[in-house]
């Protein structure tokens, strides 16, 4: 799952995209989900369940 891909699954405009960046960094701070891979930048980020296996 990635910023725009979460955008367009819920119908959120761009604009609005610092809304989804919020939600992702707060489901972070919960352990739901974790980023993919540390080693790419921001904007290549990629999020996935907290549950999937260790990378």
């Amino acid at each position: 799952m990635t910023n725009t891909s979460l955008r367009t699954r819920f119908g959120i405009p761009e604009k609005d995209n610092a809304k989804v960046s919020r939600l992702i960094r707060t489901r972070i701070i919960e352990g739901v989900i974790k980023t993919y891979d540390t080693s790419v930048g921001a904007k290549a980020r990629s999020y996935v369940p907290d549950s999937a296996p260790k990378r």
